[in-house]
């Protein structure tokens, strides 16, 4: 079994190569597909002049190149499953922010398993925590995970490691937990403070038997020097690789 920490690690170190130079990060990661990426980048090089055109062409190769090694390598190995026999989730974002600073987004997917089943599976609080773009651990600063103790959570974004701190707001037994996710600043403080809500229960959608998972994150855009659109619509991003991350650990 693969930690998170090293899933996040090598993720990076394939975006940043294959951004550089497209292929590198899936040669990096011993991936056949290098060859087409170079094959791409060779053919743009003898077949444009140099030129904008060129480098924008490099550039979105490099980009498409890095974002397929990433995802190459940011879904923890699962054993014991086939892709056979992997189940089909269902996944999608309600937007419910407003037109402040405020935002409030939920992820909600319905797995074809019990809610026992779901449960065990995201009350594995540390691991589960980490199947995030960003998270790689989170640490219980506290004798036990219970309500009020405090938290460290550890991000990597794009290579960059940094921690941030919060709480374990609530926590109920077969049905869900939230905890709190800001700034070393403390408070409203810093980038984004937010809150993380999970909840699990029946699909009203799949027929019995099936089960229903809610994320739902909170919190508001504090950063003045980055537009509140554009933020809205970087963690709409964010919610979005979240999602495919836990449908891929789901199914």
């Amino acid at each position: 079994m693969v930690l998170p920490e090293a899933i996040h690690r090598e993720k990076w170190a394939a975006f940043w190569l294959s951004l550089l130079v497209p292929g590198a990060g899936q040669l990096w990661a011993g991936r056949w597909s290098c060859l087409a990426y170079f094959g791409g980048m060779a053919g743009l090089l003898a077949v444009l002049p140099p030129s904008a055109g060129r480098w924008g062409a490099l550039a979105l190769l490099g980009l498409v190149s890095a974002e397929r090694a990433k995802r190459g390598l940011e879904v923890e190995r699962r054993g014991g499953r086939s892709e056979k026999g992997r189940r089909r989730v269902r996944s999608r974002i309600i937007d419910r922010s407003g037109a402040g600073r405020r935002i409030d987004m939920e992820i909600v997917l319905d797995v074809p398993c019990p809610v026992e089943e779901l449960w065990a599976l995201v009350s594995d609080f540390g691991r589960f925590v980490a199947i995030d773009p960003f998270h790689c651990r989170a640490i219980v600063l506290g004798p036990e995970l219970r309500p009020g103790v405090a938290l460290a959570l550890d991000h990597n974004a794009f290579g960059v490691r940094f921690l941030r701190f919060g709480r374990l707001l609530r926590w109920r037994e077969g049905i869900g937990y939230a905890f709190s996710d800001l700034s070393a600043q403390g408070g409203a403080r810093g980038f984004f403070p937010h809150v993380f809500d999970f909840t699990v229960c029946p699909s009203s959608s799949e027929g019995a038997g099936a089960s229903r998972l809610s994320v739902r994150v909170r919190g508001k855009w504090t950063t003045r020097w980055v537009p509140k659109r554009l933020g809205h619509w970087w963690f709409r991003y964010v919610c979005r690789e979240h999602a495919r991350l836990l449908r891929s650990f789901l199914a």
